[in-house]
């Protein structure tokens, strides 16, 4: 497991942060905005 520097939650190593999207600093995948 490792910290996603972006927004600071934990993910599987190489993999896109499920939390944010982001992976290795870039937008990977985007997220829907809660409402």
């Amino acid at each position: 497991m490792a910290i996603c520097p972006n927004c600071g939650e934990w993910h599987v190593y190489h993999t896109v942060c499920g939390a944010c999207g982001y992976y290795r600093g870039k937008l990977a995948i985007e997220k829907e905005a809660a409402v």
